[in-house]
């Protein structure tokens, strides 16, 4: 049972005693717990909506307009050859980014893919122009372990949540990722060498407390480590029973 205790204290006939009340908040638990998982839910169908939208909507569209700028070109004279070459070059990187962009808001686990391929292609995608040195650690046993999707899918937005933290704010060069499996616990910290900050100076933002519900709703664990100068690390534990 979940309990919230209130304590008082109470003088009767000149003597000092303790009111202490108990109280039974675990319906009221698992009624916010439900209504969290409900709002995220609603969150990750409009990110699929999106995701496929843009794969296969806007995505379709720009192939069909390239395949269309091919049929062109045997019409198009000497002097304007480099400016077809140019457009076309153009669109190729847009029809990449979009697919990397639907990729990374509609993560698709229901396949064969699984959370440390994902976590490649993510990083892939983060670290495009090699701004950053990316140390990817995965434990042989976390590589391999059938994570249902609703962890994958959890773990997966809470990298990209503390991703765009590193990009804000941290001035990072180094990020590292590790994930092992032990006793049916999965761990996973993420570390970068940034700037840091002081954690009693620091409120809550937004980013931490979307990991944190996350975390929650999976009945686990985040933690926060970090002092200004010696970077950030999250650290996050999830049962796997």
């Amino acid at each position: 049972m979940d309990m919230e205790i209130f304590s008082e204290p109470i003088v009767l006939n000149n003597k000092n005693f303790r009111c202490i009340v108990a109280v039974n908040v675990t319906e009221k638990m698992l009624h916010e717990q439900r209504m969290l998982k409900a709002i995220i839910k609603t969150q990750e169908d409009e990110r699929y909506e999106i995701g496929r939208e843009l794969h296969d909507n806007v995505g379709q569209i720009l192939i069909t307009a390239l395949i269309n700028l091919g049929m062109l070109k045997k019409h198009i004279n000497f002097d304007g050859i480099d400016w077809f070459e140019k457009t076309k070059e153009s669109m190729n990187l847009a029809v990449k980014e979009v697919r990397n962009l639907s990729h990374r808001i509609a993560p698709n686990f229901a396949d064969d893919t699984t959370f440390f391929e994902a976590t490649k292609r993510l990083f892939s995608t983060f670290n495009a122009d090699n701004t950053y040195e990316i140390n990817l650690v995965f434990e042989d046993k976390a590589k391999l372990f059938p994570l249902n999707v609703d962890i994958q899918l959890s773990l997966y937005r809470i990298l990209q949540e503390q991703l765009k933290n590193i990009i804000k704010y941290a001035k990072a060069q180094t990020i590292d990722l590790e994930v092992s499996i032990d006793n049916n616990v999965l761990l996973m910290s993420l570390t970068d060498d940034g700037t840091g900050f002081e954690k009693k100076n620091v409120n809550e933002g937004i980013g931490f407390a979307n990991i944190k519900r996350r975390v929650e709703i999976l009945s686990g664990t985040f933690e926060v480590f970090s002092s200004l100068g010696n970077g950030c690390r999250i650290q996050v534990r999830i049962p796997l029973q």
